[in-house]
């Protein structure tokens, strides 16, 4: 899953030179607008959405300075590194530091609040932190700690948009919060005794969505984002559309690490293999400036071993392979199952049935959470059982 930003959009000519100078060191100790900040946060998720977070995080750190009292400059570094920590959501380095974060700005958010309490950008800082540490929790199996911050934040971000309903930006964490939690909340239900039940709606979340990413708000790229992986896992299916939204967003940000690999995804789950293997070998290609840069390398050689293996090149595909790390800081925890499985499966191909099931067995071996080896582990399984085989008719949610 994916990362959390945030508002505004640049205006004029003086506003961006005076950026500029804020962000050379020459800038007032404060901000002397709004228009200011909005202009120095826009610059920051501008950054994030190109995959430049080290230069992201200079541009938060800048606004926390110059806004000591605004709750922005900490929920905005918390979203930074929720694109960090799109590299692996299994990897807990993070944690400590985004529930430092959230709780300062949940702090920020009630001190403003006291003094004005109908203030609907505050509502809408305080409600992204608390789901931003309902998120962390969630990862974390605490589960009913997540649900219970997590309806606090919905209830403050509904409180922003009845305030202001042209903050637009609302309607991208509101979004995300009532369509996946639409998913845990038949599991909530049951438990009567709980204080809270998620009241997302999958409907409702999704019309949120394609309102901002048909807007003019920053936020649009991150809509459009969420609305693509949508529309390639989740019913009803729409390749089409997710193709559409997610070729603007590799054009508008091609040095994203994160959207190039989303690419790579939707030509395979489509079953454009020929497609899904080119991509993957330009990724894989691409400078490895950080441990982000070449783990998504690593994983866009496995799914081009994977595409490979339904070319009917399965040879091909172990060569491919061959170029990843079994494990270690360069491949994200779940990234060993899915090359073991790989693997496998060019065995299989091959008629090699004991080195699959050799394989196999290792996929199944491996311990992990949700994160990392759930599913292609049930793919294992399965393999056990009979070899994999080349469907030309399947041309999704191939295993």
């Amino acid at each position: 899953m994916i990362p959390i930003h945030n508002v505004a959009r640049l205006s004029c000519q003086h506003t961006i030179f005076a950026l500029l100078l804020v962000l050379q060191g020459i800038g007032p100790a404060r901000a002397d607008s709004q228009a200011e900040l909005d202009a120095l946060i826009e610059r920051g998720q501008e950054l994030n959405l190109r995959g430049d977070h080290d230069a992201a995080d200079v541009v938060f750190t800048r606004v926390r300075e110059i806004a000591r009292e605004d709750p922005a400059g900490p929920v905005h570094q918390v979203a930074t590194l929720y694109w960090r920590h799109i590299f692996d959501e299994a990897d807990t380095r993070y944690d400590d530091e985004i529930i430092r974060l959230c709780d300062e700005a949940i702090r920020l958010s009630r001190a403003r609040l006291e003094v004005q309490e109908a203030d609907a950008r505050t509502y809408y800082y305080m409600g992204v932190a608390m789901i931003d540490l309902a998120r962390i929790y969630g990862y974390r199996g605490r589960y009913l700690r997540a649900g219970a911050i997590g309806e606090d934040g919905r209830e403050h971000l509904e409180r922003a948009l009845e305030l202001d309903s042209s903050l637009i930006e609302v309607k991208y964490p509101l979004g995300l919060y009532n369509y996946y939690s639409d998913f845990a909340s038949t599991l909530f239900k049951l438990l009567s005794w709980l204080w809270f039940v998620p009241k997302g709606d999958a409907s409702i979340g999704r019309q949120y969505l394609q309102e901002l990413a048909q807007s003019d708000s920053i936020q649009r790229w991150n809509a459009r984002f969420i609305l693509a992986n949508i529309n390639t896992y989740h019913p009803p299916v729409d390749y089409a559309t997710a193709e559409s939204l997610v070729i603007d967003l590799h054009q508008r940000f091609p040095d994203n690490r994160i959207i190039h690999f989303e690419l790579v995804e939707l030509y395979f789950e489509s079953g454009r293999y020929k497609e899904a293997a080119y991509e993957a070998n330009l990724l894989a290609n691409r400078p490895k400036a950080n441990r982000l840069f070449e783990g998504r390398g690593n994983m866009a050689r496995i799914w081009q071993a994977r595409a490979l293996i339904r070319m009917g090149e399965p040879e091909q595909a172990l060569k491919a392979l061959a170029r990843v790390p079994e494990s270690g800081p360069a491949l994200p925890s779940w990234g060993g199952a899915w090359s073991l499985l790989t693997s496998a499966q060019a065995y299989d191909v091959l008629g090699k049935r004991a080195e699959a099931l050799a394989d196999y067995r290792a996929v199944i071996a491996l311990k992990g959470g949700p994160f990392e080896n759930d599913r292609p582990r049930a793919i294992a399984e399965n393999g056990l059982e009979r070899p994999f085989v080349i469907v030309p008719s399947v041309v999704s949610g191939a295993q």
